[in-house]
C-alpha cells in the first residue's frame, strides 16, 4: 500500500464517493486526492487517516496514533499531496532534479510555503518513508529529485 500525506483543509464532509458500494463523505482535501490518485482500469490501495480511522471514534484514534510509525514506515511509498494548485516546479521536473539555482530556489521557497509544512507529523511521515513522492495536482517530484 502507499500512505498518503496531506492537509485537512476545512473538516466539512462535502464530497459523497463510494467505498465498496457504499456512499461515504469525505472533505474537498480527501476528494481532490482521490481524483488524481485513482486508477480507473487496476487497483490502487492507499492509506488515507480520514478512510481508514474511524474519526468519530475517539478511542479508536487514539490507538490509530500510536500505529502511525508502522503505516508510514511499510508502506511501499508515501505520497505527500500538496493540493490541486498548479505546481511550482512544472511538469518537467519528474524527469530532472532540481538544482540550486536561482529559478529552483525560488520553486523551493514556494513549496516550502505550501501548508502541509505546517503539519505536526509531517517530520515523521518523511522520515519513515521508503520512498517519497510531492504531487501538485497532475504533477509530482520524488523527494530524492527535490
Amino acid at each position: 500500500y502507499e500512505a498518503l500525506s496531506y492537509v485537512w483543509g476545512r473538516p466539512l464532509l462535502s464530497q459523497r464517493i463510494q467505498v465498496n458500494g457504499q456512499p461515504y463523505w469525505v472533505t474537498e482535501s480527501v476528494y481532490q486526492v482521490l481524483c488524481r490518485l485513482r486508477r480507473p482500469r487496476s487497483t490502487r490501495t492507499v492509506w488515507i487517516d480520514a478512510l481508514c480511522v474511524n474519526q468519530a471514534d475517539f478511542a479508536e484514534r487514539g490507538a490509530q496514533v500510536l500505529l502511525m510509525t508502522r503505516v508510514y514506515e511499510e508502506a511501499t511509498r508515501t505520497i505527500v499531496w500538496l493540493g490541486e494548485k498548479a505546481a511550482p516546479w512544472g511538469s518537467a521536473s519528474t524527469l530532472r532534479p532540481l538544482k540550486i539555482g536561482y529559478g529552483d530556489v525560488r520553486v523551493i521557497s514556494q513549496i516550502l510555503k505550501n501548508p502541509w509544512w505546517t503539519r505536526v507529523w509531517v517530520i515523521q511521515e518523511l522520515v519513515l518513508a521508503r520512498q517519497v513522492v510531492m504531487c501538485c495536482g497532475p504533477h509530482s517530484i520524488t523527494w530524492d529529485n527535490f
